[in-house]
């Protein structure tokens, strides 16, 4: 009996990071009410799970939203975070998201929702590697963040300011009780994120999270397979070391730190499943099937007796049928009828086409707002040229004696070879080159531009980036070419 019982309760963990490619699996067992993870296999490619699974999906796009809304209804509360999560526009029109939420009700009536989204390109991988694996029953599915949420809140009730140190990217998120509240990528570019831009963003971190949580954040916690030997301290910063064994044992102790999300997965707020609902009740019905074996024995008699009467039913349906079929044919005839021309569906080709690229078009109003931000109020735009292969947009600004007067309106210059059509520009890339200028001394201009640039790096590509100073003119003169990082581009 006892050997029953401890394979009743044995299932396999696994996450991704790369939207199903790669597998981390585990295998787990409740014993003595401490969970045991065994058997940690990295980066599985062929993943075809059987029996119970739990998984845990991470996402580059993922994003977290933490807002209160008046409605109690969960089917209206749904449709109202999912339209507020495409208005934040971090995605494109085309993509899906798929979100799980949680809800608390707060004494002035309002519901504080704190919603997970995951963007369909990364998410809709996961679910056709499962659909296609036969005998795998998925007993939940968590985004990374609600699965590391699960994993600190388990060990303590504090919040905690978590950095996952990626391939291309460190993710800090804070969390609290099992909570995600917020989550920060940093891209990081090929030379690498220094421990001085590090920790600028971690102190920034901590005022965000003064704002959410509305208190200090005193554990700071650091994950991930990247670098391979973490930091235990961050500039100021000393790294909070959990005692793991505590909560979970494993055989591969240093793999809790590598991969939180699948420790986490047992310990995760169940209301953070994205199961698709339909997928939900057949785990369910799964589970009641042991239940209606037991009583298909009993049952039999009763069966034999209603075959006599589904059989004279099946001969009415396939009646039914026959007549449905032969009407359908005559209205595929009548369609067929009305087809439109191959000219005409050249042209919905290439119309759809045409909507497919503008859709992935960059959103320059996004990436301008943006490169904004990170302008101090004392650096102006000297000199600006956005190109793109088929055609260049020059705009030039020639800025008065007194930089703190406005511009006069810019001169635009046009150029490069006949365009065909749309097509040929819509989708190409495109590079934008700055001149920017700040006025002061030699030391106070110096230090505004390495901080502009410093600023800029955290959501561009610099390149050609040269620093000069007028020394007749009091001003400094900072020159690069810029792109937008990784999926900003389509963004």
């Amino acid at each position: 009996m006892r050997a029953l019982y401890s394979f009743q309760n044995k299932s396999l963990l696994a996450v991704t990071h790369d939207a199903g490619r790669t597998w981390t699996v585990a295998e787990t067992i409740k014993k003595g009410g401490k969970i045991i993870v065994t058997a940690i296999r990295d980066g599985v490619a062929n993943f075809r799970p059987r029996g119970r699974v739990q998984l845990s999906v991470g996402a580059r796009q993922s994003y977290i939203l933490r807002q209160e809304f008046p409605t109690k209804d969960r089917k209206l509360l749904n449709l109202q975070v999912s339209r507020k999560l495409k208005q934040i526009g971090l995605w494109s029109d085309a993509d899906t998201l798929h979100t799980a939420l949680i809800s608390e009700q707060k004494p002035n009536g309002q519901n504080l929702v704190t919603a997970i989204a995951v963007p369909g390109s990364e998410f809709d991988p996961v679910l056709e590697k499962l659909s296609s694996a036969k005998g795998a029953r998925p007993q939940s599915i968590f985004p990374c963040e609600a699965a590391i949420a699960g994993l600190l809140g388990e060990i303590t009730s504090d919040p905690v300011l978590s950095l996952y140190f990626s391939t291309n990217y460190v993710k800090i998120l804070l969390t609290i009780r099992k909570i995600p509240l917020f989550v920060q990528l940093i891209p990081v570019s090929e030379e690498g994120l220094g421990e001085n831009l590090l920790e600028y963003n971690i102190e920034k971190a901590l005022d965000q999270a003064h704002k959410v949580y509305n208190g200090s954040v005193e554990k700071i916690v650091a994950f991930g397979s990247i670098p391979d030997e973490l930091p235990s301290v961050i500039g100021e910063f000393n790294l909070w070391k959990p005692k793991w064994q505590e909560i979970i044992q494993s055989d591969q102790p240093d793999a809790i730190t590598k991969h939180p999300a699948l420790f986490g997965t047992p310990f995760t707020d169940p209301g953070f499943d994205m199961r698709p609902s339909n997928w939900k009740l057949a785990y369910n019905l799964q589970k009641a099937s042991a239940i209606a074996a037991g009583l298909a024995v009993a049952g039999t008699a009763f069966f034999s007796t209603c075959s006599l009467l589904l059989h004279s039913y099946n001969l009415t349906l396939q009646k039914r049928q026959s007549d449905y079929a032969a009407a359908l044919n005559k209205r595929e005839k009548a369609l067929l009828a009305h087809m439109p021309s191959p000219r005409q569906i050249k042209g919905l080709y290439k119309w759809v086409e045409l909507n497919q690229k503008y859709a992935e078009e960059p959103n320059l109003n996004v990436l301008m707002g943006l490169f904004a931000q990170c302008l101090p109020p004392e650096v102006k735009i000297l000199d600006m040229k956005i190109t793109r292969e088929g055609r260049v947009s020059k705009t030039t600004q020639v800025p008065p004696e007194n930089l703190d007067q406005p511009s006069p309106l810019p001169a635009t210059e046009t150029s490069g070879h006949a365009i065909i059509g749309p097509l040929e520009v819509i989708g190409t890339p495109w590079e934008s080159e700055f001149t920017l200028v700040t006025r002061g001394n030699f030391s106070l201009a110096d230090a505004r531009l390495k901080n502009t640039i410093a600023k800029l790096q955290l959501y561009f590509r610099l390149k050609d980036v040269s620093r000069t100073y007028d020394e007749t003119k009091q001003r400094g003169i900072l020159s690069f070419k810029m792109t937008a990082k990784g999926k900003q581009q389509s963004s």
